[in-house]
């Protein structure tokens, strides 16, 4: 890959300024969800649970957002790379980790119903990405594409050890908050490759 030039510093910079926020937000909503759940509880026991999971998001979900974010920025810095990398991870992980098949079966379920029109802007955006990087990243290895924010985010989660209830409240919050927010994205990242120049703000 070539070196990064201003360009490509900018986009890094537009996605770390996109992914600050939201991924506070994201923190915030998680605990929310489940105080909520649990003032609504039906039973004490109910109650208990549901507070244990919002004590185990407190505890995880930063970690869970911090590694998003650090390998989010890694991997538009070097596609390449943070490919392989999340290739070594992966190896190590057992096929038949319960957690980790829930975790695959929501996000899939998630890109399946991605619309063939927020596709055609992220193979838009990958075109203009590719002139900045000197190759073509493929969606799933950049943040900026649905396929790419699930698979990082994923590998994030991995190893926290968080139950059903907290993980739940952990990835309704991300596609609250990222997910929800990557059409906007990927349009000021398109503008900015568009015009080639940086822009303030």
């Amino acid at each position: 890959m070539s070196a990064p030039g201003p360009l490509h510093a900018v986009c890094v910079d537009a996605v770390a300024r996109f992914l600050e926020p939201e991924l506070q937000a994201l923190v915030s909503r998680a605990r929310e969800t489940l105080l909520t759940a649990a003032r609504d509880a039906a039973s004490q026991d109910d109650e208990d649970r549901l507070i244990s999971a919002m004590e185990e998001v407190e505890a995880l979900a930063p970690v869970a957002a911090r590694r998003f974010r650090d390998s989010a920025l890694a991997s538009l810095r070097s596609p390449g790379a943070a490919a392989e990398s999340a290739g070594e991870e992966v190896t190590g992980l057992s096929l038949v980790d319960t957690a980790r098949v829930d975790d695959w079966l929501r996000l899939n379920k998630l890109l399946a119903q991605h619309p063939e029109s927020a596709r055609d802007a992220e193979a838009l955006l990958l075109q203009r990405l590719a002139a900045v990087l000197g190759e073509a990243p493929r969606p799933e290895d950049v943040p900026v594409t649905l396929a790419g924010a699930c698979a990082l985010f994923q590998a994030a989660m991995q190893g926290l050890g968080a139950g059903r209830d907290a993980r739940g409240a952990i990835y309704d919050a991300f596609e609250q908050t990222v997910v929800a927010g990557l059409d906007a994205l990927g349009a000021r990242l398109r503008g900015l490759l568009a015009a080639g120049v940086p822009a303030a703000g």
